[in-house]
Protein backbone atom coordinates (compact mmCIF):
# COMPACT_ATOMS: atom_id res chain seq x y z
CA UNK A 1 0.00 0.00 0.00
CA UNK A 2 1.69 3.36 -0.99
CA UNK A 3 2.28 5.48 1.94
CA UNK A 4 -0.13 8.16 1.19
CA UNK A 5 -3.16 5.91 1.63
CA UNK A 6 -2.16 4.97 5.10
CA UNK A 7 -3.17 8.41 5.61
CA UNK A 8 -6.72 9.34 6.70
CA UNK A 9 -8.43 12.62 5.93
CA UNK A 10 -11.50 13.87 6.92
CA UNK A 11 -13.38 16.37 4.87
CA UNK A 12 -14.86 19.45 7.00
CA UNK A 13 -17.66 21.06 4.90
CA UNK A 14 -19.45 24.22 6.04
CA UNK A 15 -22.44 25.11 4.31
CA UNK A 16 -25.17 28.05 4.12
CA UNK A 17 -27.57 28.20 1.17
CA UNK A 18 -25.11 26.92 -1.36
CA UNK A 19 -27.37 25.10 -3.87
CA UNK A 20 -25.44 27.20 -6.73
CA UNK A 21 -22.44 25.59 -6.73
CA UNK A 22 -23.19 22.71 -4.32
CA UNK A 23 -23.07 19.86 -6.57
CA UNK A 24 -20.27 20.63 -8.45
CA UNK A 25 -17.72 20.45 -5.66
CA UNK A 26 -19.61 17.51 -4.22
CA UNK A 27 -18.83 15.61 -7.36
CA UNK A 28 -15.25 16.77 -7.17
CA UNK A 29 -14.65 14.84 -3.96
CA UNK A 30 -16.25 11.65 -5.41
CA UNK A 31 -13.49 12.01 -8.37
CA UNK A 32 -10.56 12.23 -5.87
CA UNK A 33 -7.65 9.75 -6.17
CA UNK A 34 -7.41 8.99 -2.61
CA UNK A 35 -10.81 8.99 -1.50
CA UNK A 36 -11.74 11.32 2.42
CA UNK A 37 -12.11 8.88 5.16
CA UNK A 38 -15.29 10.94 5.54
CA UNK A 39 -17.24 13.99 4.91
CA UNK A 40 -18.88 15.94 7.83
CA UNK A 41 -21.10 18.66 6.56
CA UNK A 42 -22.64 21.10 8.89
CA UNK A 43 -25.07 23.19 7.47
CA UNK A 44 -25.97 26.45 9.24
CA UNK A 45 -29.61 27.09 8.27
CA UNK A 46 -30.32 27.01 4.53
CA UNK A 47 -33.38 28.18 3.83
CA UNK A 48 -32.61 26.63 -0.41
CA UNK A 49 -31.99 22.95 -1.61
CA UNK A 50 -28.89 22.30 -0.12
CA UNK A 51 -30.02 19.85 2.59
CA UNK A 52 -31.27 18.18 -0.23
CA UNK A 53 -28.85 17.90 -2.28
CA UNK A 54 -26.23 16.67 0.34
CA UNK A 55 -28.83 13.67 1.67
CA UNK A 56 -28.87 12.75 -2.58
CA UNK A 57 -25.77 12.64 -2.69
CA UNK A 58 -24.66 10.54 0.73
CA UNK A 59 -26.77 8.01 -0.60
CA UNK A 60 -24.39 7.17 -3.55
CA UNK A 61 -20.76 8.74 -2.09
CA UNK A 62 -17.90 6.88 -2.25
CA UNK A 63 -16.99 7.05 1.34
CA UNK A 64 -19.03 7.92 4.75
CA UNK A 65 -21.12 11.27 4.40
CA UNK A 66 -22.26 12.66 8.06
CA UNK A 67 -25.09 15.69 7.28
CA UNK A 68 -25.31 17.85 10.38
CA UNK A 69 -27.80 20.85 11.05
CA UNK A 70 -26.98 23.39 13.32
CA UNK A 71 -30.06 24.33 15.62
CA UNK A 72 -28.97 27.58 15.63
CA UNK A 73 -27.05 30.15 13.74
CA UNK A 74 -23.16 29.86 14.04
CA UNK A 75 -22.00 32.21 11.22
CA UNK A 76 -19.37 30.94 9.32
CA UNK A 77 -16.08 30.62 11.71
CA UNK A 78 -17.54 29.10 14.35
CA UNK A 79 -19.74 26.24 11.90
CA UNK A 80 -16.13 25.37 10.19
CA UNK A 81 -14.73 25.21 13.84
CA UNK A 82 -17.71 22.97 14.68
CA UNK A 83 -17.53 20.78 11.93
CA UNK A 84 -14.12 19.91 12.39
CA UNK A 85 -14.58 19.15 16.02
CA UNK A 86 -16.52 16.35 14.85
CA UNK A 87 -14.20 14.46 12.25
CA UNK A 88 -12.67 11.33 13.16
CA UNK A 89 -9.77 11.19 10.86
CA UNK A 90 -6.13 12.02 11.49
CA UNK A 91 -6.12 14.48 9.32
CA UNK A 92 -8.92 17.34 8.34
CA UNK A 93 -9.51 19.20 4.97
CA UNK A 94 -10.84 22.21 5.30
CA UNK A 95 -13.63 22.26 2.33
CA UNK A 96 -15.48 24.93 0.72
CA UNK A 97 -19.44 24.90 -0.48
CA UNK A 98 -18.23 26.59 -3.93
CA UNK A 99 -15.24 25.59 -4.94
CA UNK A 100 -14.15 22.32 -6.70
CA UNK A 101 -10.88 20.10 -6.10
CA UNK A 102 -8.39 18.79 -8.11
CA UNK A 103 -8.56 15.20 -8.49
CA UNK A 104 -4.80 14.65 -7.19
CA UNK A 105 -5.75 17.29 -4.05
CA UNK A 106 -6.19 14.56 -1.12
CA UNK A 107 -2.97 12.50 -2.73
CA UNK A 108 -0.75 15.30 -2.95
CA UNK A 109 -1.68 16.27 0.43
CA UNK A 110 -0.98 12.62 1.78
CA UNK A 111 1.99 12.60 0.39
CA UNK A 112 3.63 15.45 1.98
CA UNK A 113 2.17 14.34 5.27
CA UNK A 114 3.96 10.91 4.52
CA UNK A 115 6.95 12.08 3.69
CA UNK A 116 7.59 14.58 6.80
CA UNK A 117 5.93 13.04 9.56
CA UNK A 118 6.91 16.18 11.69
CA UNK A 119 4.47 18.52 9.57
CA UNK A 120 1.17 19.20 10.95
CA UNK A 121 -0.60 21.47 8.56
CA UNK A 122 -0.07 21.83 4.65
CA UNK A 123 -0.97 24.76 2.74
CA UNK A 124 -1.39 24.25 -1.59
CA UNK A 125 -2.65 26.86 -3.62
CA UNK A 126 -5.53 27.33 -5.62
CA UNK A 127 -6.84 28.43 -8.95
CA UNK A 128 -8.54 32.22 -8.93
CA UNK A 129 -11.76 31.60 -10.44
CA UNK A 130 -15.05 33.70 -11.99
CA UNK A 131 -18.65 32.23 -11.11
CA UNK A 132 -18.43 29.96 -13.68
CA UNK A 133 -15.17 28.75 -12.53
CA UNK A 134 -12.88 29.17 -15.27
CA UNK A 135 -9.53 30.73 -14.16
CA UNK A 136 -8.68 33.77 -14.15
CA UNK A 137 -4.77 33.62 -14.00
CA UNK A 138 -4.43 34.70 -10.65
CA UNK A 139 -3.80 32.21 -7.51
CA UNK A 140 -4.28 32.81 -4.11
CA UNK A 141 -2.69 32.31 -1.97
CA UNK A 142 0.71 31.48 -3.58
CA UNK A 143 3.42 29.28 -2.94
CA UNK A 144 6.82 29.60 -5.42
CA UNK A 145 8.47 26.64 -3.63
CA UNK A 146 8.37 24.10 -1.20
CA UNK A 147 9.06 25.27 2.34
CA UNK A 148 8.37 23.79 5.48
CA UNK A 149 8.87 26.06 8.63
CA UNK A 150 9.48 24.97 11.98
CA UNK A 151 7.22 26.31 14.87
CA UNK A 152 7.74 30.82 14.83
CA UNK A 153 9.57 30.80 12.28
CA UNK A 154 7.09 31.83 9.52
CA UNK A 155 4.90 35.42 8.78
CA UNK A 156 2.87 35.54 12.38
CA UNK A 157 0.28 37.46 10.05
CA UNK A 158 -0.28 35.03 6.90
CA UNK A 159 -3.31 35.11 5.56
CA UNK A 160 -4.42 31.47 4.74
CA UNK A 161 -7.59 30.44 3.05
CA UNK A 162 -9.29 27.67 4.34
CA UNK A 163 -9.59 25.44 1.46
CA UNK A 164 -5.63 25.18 0.78
CA UNK A 165 -5.30 24.05 4.40
CA UNK A 166 -4.99 20.07 5.73
CA UNK A 167 -3.58 19.54 9.21
CA UNK A 168 -3.38 17.40 11.66
CA UNK A 169 -6.63 16.47 14.29
CA UNK A 170 -4.10 16.50 16.93
CA UNK A 171 -3.06 19.68 15.97
CA UNK A 172 -6.87 21.05 15.89
CA UNK A 173 -7.30 19.52 19.81
CA UNK A 174 -4.11 20.96 21.43
CA UNK A 175 -5.68 24.21 22.64
CA UNK A 176 -9.93 25.14 22.99
CA UNK A 177 -11.02 27.45 19.89
CA UNK A 178 -14.26 28.53 21.60
CA UNK A 179 -12.28 31.35 23.25
CA UNK A 180 -9.99 32.00 20.63
CA UNK A 181 -7.89 35.74 20.40
CA UNK A 182 -9.80 38.98 17.97
CA UNK A 183 -9.19 38.53 14.13
CA UNK A 184 -6.49 41.13 13.76
CA UNK A 185 -8.34 42.50 11.12
CA UNK A 186 -12.06 42.54 12.39
CA UNK A 187 -11.51 43.09 16.31
CA UNK A 188 -14.94 42.38 16.92
CA UNK A 189 -15.01 38.90 16.26
CA UNK A 190 -12.69 36.32 17.05
CA UNK A 191 -10.02 34.39 14.39
CA UNK A 192 -11.44 33.21 11.67
CA UNK A 193 -11.64 29.22 11.42
CA UNK A 194 -8.64 29.25 8.89
CA UNK A 195 -6.92 32.11 10.97
CA UNK A 196 -7.20 30.24 13.81
CA UNK A 197 -5.59 26.73 12.34
CA UNK A 198 -2.79 28.83 11.37
CA UNK A 199 -2.34 30.55 14.62
CA UNK A 200 -1.92 26.81 16.44
CA UNK A 201 0.65 25.59 13.15
CA UNK A 202 2.37 29.06 13.49
CA UNK A 203 2.73 28.75 17.47
CA UNK A 204 2.50 25.12 18.15
CA UNK A 205 3.11 22.84 14.76
CA UNK A 206 5.20 22.61 11.79
CA UNK A 207 3.79 23.94 8.19
CA UNK A 208 4.70 23.06 4.90
CA UNK A 209 3.85 25.16 1.54
CA UNK A 210 3.45 23.41 -1.34
CA UNK A 211 3.70 24.74 -4.98
CA UNK A 212 0.80 23.23 -6.41
CA UNK A 213 -2.07 24.52 -7.41
CA UNK A 214 -5.39 22.05 -6.45
CA UNK A 215 -8.16 23.84 -5.68
CA UNK A 216 -10.42 25.71 -8.10
CA UNK A 217 -11.13 29.16 -5.84
CA UNK A 218 -14.17 30.56 -7.41
CA UNK A 219 -15.26 34.10 -6.64
CA UNK A 220 -18.68 35.02 -6.90
CA UNK A 221 -21.17 37.98 -5.95
CA UNK A 222 -21.88 35.62 -2.84
CA UNK A 223 -18.46 34.88 -1.37
CA UNK A 224 -17.65 35.11 2.21
CA UNK A 225 -14.02 36.24 2.33
CA UNK A 226 -12.53 38.40 -0.73
CA UNK A 227 -8.86 37.52 -2.38
CA UNK A 228 -6.08 39.61 -0.65
CA UNK A 229 -4.81 41.58 -3.70
CA UNK A 230 -1.47 43.67 -3.60
CA UNK A 231 -1.77 47.28 -3.70
CA UNK A 232 -0.70 49.35 -6.46
CA UNK A 233 2.28 51.11 -6.09
CA UNK A 234 2.42 54.87 -6.07
CA UNK A 235 4.99 57.42 -6.20
CA UNK A 236 4.69 58.92 -2.42
CA UNK A 237 6.64 62.15 -3.26
CA UNK A 238 3.61 63.21 -6.29
CA UNK A 239 1.90 63.90 -3.24
CA UNK A 240 0.98 67.22 -1.20
CA UNK A 241 3.10 67.21 2.39
CA UNK A 242 -0.47 67.43 4.31
CA UNK A 243 -1.20 64.16 2.23
CA UNK A 244 2.27 62.29 3.45
CA UNK A 245 1.77 63.60 7.23
CA UNK A 246 -2.36 61.88 7.09
CA UNK A 247 -0.41 58.61 5.68
CA UNK A 248 1.99 58.64 8.75
CA UNK A 249 -0.59 58.53 11.64
CA UNK A 250 -2.48 56.41 9.31
CA UNK A 251 0.82 53.94 9.58
CA UNK A 252 1.22 54.58 12.91
CA UNK A 253 -1.88 53.50 13.96
CA UNK A 254 -1.79 49.89 12.09
CA UNK A 255 1.18 49.53 13.98
CA UNK A 256 0.13 50.40 17.14
CA UNK A 257 -2.76 47.94 16.23
CA UNK A 258 -0.34 44.97 15.20
CA UNK A 259 1.45 45.36 18.63
CA UNK A 260 -1.70 45.24 20.50
CA UNK A 261 -2.79 42.31 18.77
CA UNK A 262 0.54 40.78 19.07
CA UNK A 263 -0.11 41.29 23.31
CA UNK A 264 -3.13 39.98 22.95
CA UNK A 265 -2.18 36.92 21.40
CA UNK A 266 0.40 36.75 23.72
CA UNK A 267 -1.82 36.50 26.88
CA UNK A 268 -3.89 34.41 25.50
CA UNK A 269 -1.13 31.53 25.19
CA UNK A 270 0.54 32.88 28.48
CA UNK A 271 -3.00 31.70 30.12
CA UNK A 272 -3.13 28.66 28.62
CA UNK A 273 0.37 27.28 29.74
CA UNK A 274 -1.12 26.52 33.45
CA UNK A 275 -2.58 22.97 33.81
CA UNK A 276 -0.53 21.70 30.69
CA UNK A 277 1.48 19.25 30.28
CA UNK A 278 5.31 19.85 30.61
CA UNK A 279 5.83 19.46 26.80
CA UNK A 280 3.06 21.46 25.94
CA UNK A 281 3.55 24.14 28.60
CA UNK A 282 7.19 24.51 27.12
CA UNK A 283 5.95 25.05 23.40
CA UNK A 284 3.14 27.76 25.21
CA UNK A 285 6.05 29.60 27.22
CA UNK A 286 7.86 29.58 23.91
CA UNK A 287 5.19 31.52 21.75
CA UNK A 288 3.99 33.73 24.29
CA UNK A 289 7.47 35.11 24.27
CA UNK A 290 7.89 35.28 20.65
CA UNK A 291 4.72 37.06 20.38
CA UNK A 292 5.22 39.44 23.69
CA UNK A 293 8.40 40.38 21.60
CA UNK A 294 6.71 41.27 18.38
CA UNK A 295 4.21 43.71 20.28
CA UNK A 296 7.52 45.51 21.69
CA UNK A 297 8.98 45.68 18.00
CA UNK A 298 5.82 46.98 16.36
CA UNK A 299 4.87 49.29 19.24
CA UNK A 300 8.69 50.75 18.42
CA UNK A 301 8.20 50.69 14.79
CA UNK A 302 4.74 53.04 15.52
CA UNK A 303 7.38 55.69 16.99
CA UNK A 304 8.67 56.06 12.88
CA UNK A 305 5.71 57.77 12.21
CA UNK A 306 4.78 59.99 15.23
CA UNK A 307 3.57 63.31 13.81
CA UNK A 308 5.75 65.09 16.26
CA UNK A 309 9.35 62.93 15.80
CA UNK A 310 12.21 64.81 14.13
CA UNK A 311 14.47 63.41 11.53
CA UNK A 312 17.05 62.14 14.34
CA UNK A 313 14.66 60.62 16.41
CA UNK A 314 13.31 58.44 13.38
CA UNK A 315 16.70 57.61 12.64
CA UNK A 316 17.24 56.57 16.48
CA UNK A 317 14.16 54.25 16.55
CA UNK A 318 16.02 52.30 13.37
CA UNK A 319 19.12 52.21 15.39
CA UNK A 320 17.29 50.55 18.22
CA UNK A 321 15.18 48.15 16.05
CA UNK A 322 18.46 47.26 14.37
CA UNK A 323 20.27 46.76 18.04
CA UNK A 324 17.28 44.36 18.53
CA UNK A 325 17.77 42.13 15.37
CA UNK A 326 14.32 43.39 14.45
CA UNK A 327 15.40 43.08 10.36
CA UNK A 328 15.72 39.60 10.61
CA UNK A 329 13.96 37.21 8.52
CA UNK A 330 10.94 35.32 10.18
CA UNK A 331 12.60 32.50 10.22
CA UNK A 332 15.28 34.31 12.94
CA UNK A 333 13.17 36.09 14.87
CA UNK A 334 12.65 39.06 13.23
CA UNK A 335 9.90 41.22 11.16
CA UNK A 336 10.65 40.18 8.14
CA UNK A 337 13.98 40.58 6.79
CA UNK A 338 15.65 43.59 4.80
CA UNK A 339 12.10 44.69 3.02
CA UNK A 340 10.73 45.76 6.48
CA UNK A 341 14.12 47.58 7.19
CA UNK A 342 13.82 49.57 3.60
CA UNK A 343 10.10 49.90 4.09
CA UNK A 344 10.92 51.89 7.55
CA UNK A 345 13.78 53.54 6.18
CA UNK A 346 11.08 54.94 3.44
CA UNK A 347 9.18 56.29 6.40
CA UNK A 348 12.23 57.71 8.18
CA UNK A 349 12.25 59.80 4.54
CA UNK A 350 8.63 60.45 4.08
CA UNK A 351 8.74 62.18 7.87
CA UNK A 352 10.82 64.33 7.03
CA UNK A 353 9.20 65.38 3.99
CA UNK A 354 5.91 65.59 5.35
CA UNK A 355 7.30 68.24 7.68
CA UNK A 356 6.35 72.02 7.09
CA UNK A 357 9.00 73.92 5.67
CA UNK A 358 11.40 75.94 8.06
CA UNK A 359 11.40 73.37 10.48
CA UNK A 360 15.11 71.43 9.32
CA UNK A 361 17.03 74.16 10.97
CA UNK A 362 15.14 73.88 14.07
CA UNK A 363 15.58 70.21 14.16
CA UNK A 364 19.43 70.15 13.81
Amino acid sequence: MPPALKCSISVAMATFNGERFLVEQLESLQRQTQLPEELVLCDDGSADRTLEIAAEFSSRARFPVRIHRNPQRLGYRNNFLNCVAQCSGEYVALCDQDDVWHQRKLEQVALTFAEHAEVSLVIHQGAVCDSECKPTGGHYPRCDRFLIAAPLTGDPWLNVPGFSMTFARKLFETLPWSSRPADPNVPREMLAHDQWIYFLAHALGTTAMLPLTLVNYRRHKASVTAVQNRRKRINPWRFPRRHMAEKLVVRQEELRHMSTMALAHADFLAGLAENRDQGLSARLAAATAYYRRLSVLYDCRSRLCGPASTFPQRVAVVKELMGRKAYAPFALGGIGGKSELIRDLRYVLLGAWSRPCGTGAAEG
